[in-house]
Order: structure tokens, then C-alpha cells, then sequence
């Protein structure tokens, strides 16, 4: 029998196949091999402080990412993309989209100076409206947005709703801001150095700016992804359990921050159920450079595979929902095109999740303790 199920939640979701071979070192390694490509390029931008540099990601060619396998990409069916809505007003609005159907779906409510975000299609309509807007009037809306999916060839995705800028004329633009105050001026010029930032930004790389500007450079490892079949590999004492434990040996985990950490030469948790190896070794391959994907077989044993769906059938399985507005009762939406079943599998349902938590970890290379809530003393060194 077939089973199809999807689970929400773990970080990273992956796929598991058959038992794997496991070598022995004295610590969890990685393979060291760094990126060939250069992928930051400086560009020069200008926001009215005088010229600035900043690095920014030049996404490389086909050919590169297939040394020179292909030179045309293949444009993908799907033409869906994130979008994001500025509001660059004082007041909290909300954010609705408009089917042309006759539905108006509540998407979100906006905090003053705030942003949200979406997936989106060509073709969608959205519409910022005040928090007493009377749904189905089309009575005092604020701004219409027609995600076209591209403009001069390249792909839109952020949209601003900016109460106060006069086109081509800065003085009565100037005459508007003076409503606002020290506070709420330096949050509105927040958005609008970002607006200014992004458009340096897709004229040099093609693509928008999904951020707040300025931002800080990331600071935690990623694997490199220079070219389709590109490996890696990685170690973990987070070995595979061969089988699911008793029902008196697992339970849900109740420890907290700094209880929860393992030393390196601490034994790992219920070893008897686990393979007898002290190290997991796992090789993973570039299936996509651009987003990052990659293909990391055996990460789960048929085991654990076992017991995430045996939880997930446990759980109350609800329907996926679209357009969940946070703080507004009833705005998720059941539609025709999202039909699969949704749970959360948290890390403390049992001491098997928790390993499979930290095995992720030790796959991104950064402490497990950013799976779970910290202690006051482990925030500031994790």
C-alpha cells in the first residue's frame, strides 16, 4: 500500500532509503571543499549619503552551474514566486487578496511601517484596505496591487503602499511627511532607503531585495552548490535507530536548555536501539544550485521513517489551509488546489525526533541548540 502524508516541521524536511556505510573518527567532520565560484560581485549604490559598496549574490549561468552541459535554461511551468506588501503608513491596515471572483480573502493585518508576505501567481490581485474596511464594499481601499510577475524582463516581488510620495514633485511629498513624527519618520525612511536600495539592487543582479536594508552579511556556514552532481559529505553521532524503542523506554522529552545539551563524549541517547557504529557518514549531492538543493540519501532510517508516520497518523491530520491572516479568527481558507493533510512533529515529541534535530544540525553545521528554546545563559554564546 501506497502512503502518501505530508509532516511539517522538521528541520530540515528530508528523505530517508535503505542503511548506509558508517566510518569512525574522533569528532563529527565535514568535507572542506569551498566554493570555486565567485559568486559576490561589489556594487555600487547611492542612497543620498554619498557612494556605498555593497557584496551582492550574481546568480551564474546555466552552463556554469552544468559545466557546460547546457547553455539554454529551461523556463519551469510553475510561474508562481514570493511577493512581499510594504506599508509604509503610521496605521495598521490590512491586506486582502481579491480572487475576481467576487471573494475577497484576508490575508494579514499590517503593522504601522510593517511588512507580509505571500506566494503568489501572475495575474493575482491584492489590496491593502483600513482595519474597519467593510469586506465586499471596495469602499475606501488604499492601493490595488497586480502581481505581473515580471517587469522589464525581470521578476516583481516587492509592492509598497506609500501614503505620502507625491510622483515628481519632492516639495509636496516633504509637506506630507511633516504630519509624522521623529519616530515614525525614521521608521517610514526605513522602507523607503529599502525601496531605493532594492532598485540598485535588480538593476545589478536581476533579482528584488527580500530584505530589510541595510542587514547584516550571513554569518553561518552553507554548503556550496557550484554545479549539478557536486558532493559533499558530513559526519554525525546521530546514528540511525535501527528500531523504535519500547514503549517504557520513549517519552516526550521534558528538559530545557542547558539540560538538553550532549557532550561529545557523552553516549547518545537510548544507544541500545540504535546502529552499533559511534559515527554516521553521509554523502549528499547538488540536485539545483539556484535556490540550494540537495539530495541527502539515508538521512532517516526505515525505522524512523516508520515512526514519524506512525505519530502523524496518531495526530489530528487537518486539511492545509491558505491565507491565515495572524490574529484574525477564521481567516483560513480550505481551497481546491491545497489538499493535503498537515501535523506538526515537534523535537520533544520523543527522544527519536530529538536525535533526528540534532542530526540536522550537525548537517547545517551550527549548534542544536537553535532547534529548540535556550536557556538566558546559552543565548548569548549560541
Amino acid at each position: 500500500m501506497k502512503r502518501l502524508l505530508k509532516v511539517v516541521s522538521l528541520l530540515p524536511t528530508l528523505l530517508a532509503t535503505q542503511s548506509i556505510s558508517i566510518v569512525a573518527t574522533e569528532t563529527p567532520s565535514y568535507s572542506t571543499d569551498g566554493s570555486d565560484l565567485n559568486e559576490l560581485q561589489q556594487m555600487t549604490y547611492d542612497l543620498g549619503y554619498g557612494p556605498e559598496i555593497f557584496d551582492a549574490y550574481v546568480q551564474p549561468n546555466i552552463t556554469t552551474f552544468s559545466r557546460g552541459t547546457y547553455e539554454t535554461p529551461t523556463t519551469p511551468k510553475h510561474n508562481g514566486h514570493a511577493v512581499k506588501f510594504f506599508n509604509m503608513s503610521p496605521k495598521t491596515i490590512l491586506l486582502y487578496w481579491d480572487d475576481g471572483a467576487g471573494r475577497e480573502i484576508i490575508m494579514g493585518r499590517v503593522s504601522p511601517f510593517g511588512v507580509t508576505g505571500t506566494a503568489s501567481f501572475p495575474g493575482h490581485r491584492f489590496f491593502f484596505a483600513p482595519n474597519d474596511y467593510v469586506q465586499g464594499s471596495k469602499e475606501g481601499i488604499l492601493r490595488w496591487f497586480y502581481v505581473d510577475g515580471h517587469r522589464g524582463g525581470e521578476m516583481e516581488t516587492n509592492y509598497y503602499y506609500d501614503p505620502f510620495h507625491v510622483e515628481g514633485d519632492t516639495k509636496a511629498t516633504n509637506r506630507n511627511l511633516m504630519s509624522l513624527s521623529l519616530a515614525e519618520y525614521e521608521n517610514y525612511n526605513i522602507i523607503r532607503r529599502t525601496q531605493k536600495f532594492n532598485e540598485y539592487y535588480r538593476k545589478f543582479t536581476g533579482r528584488s531585495y527580500l530584505s530589510m536594508y541595510p542587514r547584516d552579511k550571513p554569518k553561518y556556514f552553507m554548503w556550496p552548490a557550484d554545479y549539478f552532481g557536486q558532493e559533499h559529505w558530513f559526519t554525525t553521532k546521530e546514528t540511525h535507530f535501527e528500531r523504535i524503542p519500547e514503549k517504557n523506554d520513549i517519552k516526550r522529552i521534558t528538559q530545557t536548555g542547558t539540560e538538553r545539551v550532549l557532550k561529545d563524549d557523552d553516549e547518545r541517547i537510548l544507544s541500545q536501539y540504535r546502529a552499533t557504529d559511534s559515527y554516521l557518514n553521509l554523502t549528499f549531492t547538488v540536485l539545483s544550485c539556484a535556490p540550494k538543493v540537495f539530495e541527502i540519501p539515508n538521512f532517516l532510517s526505515d525505522a524512523e521513517v516508520d515512526h514519524i508516520l506512525d505519530i502523524a497518523y496518531q495526530t489530528d491530520l487537518k486539511p492545509s489551509t491558505t491565507g491565515t491572516a495572524e490574529g484574525i479568527t477564521g481567516s483560513e481558507k480550505k481551497t481546491k488546489t491545497r489538499t493535503s493533510l498537515n501535523t506538526w512533529v515537534g523535537r520533544e515529541t520523543d527522544q527519536v525526533i530529538d536525535a533526528i534535530y540534532r542530526r540536522s544540525a550537525d548537517f547545517l553545521r551550527i549548534d542544536e541548540a537553535y532547534f529548540r528554546t535556550r536557556d538566558q545563559e546559552e543565548v548569548p554564546h549560541v
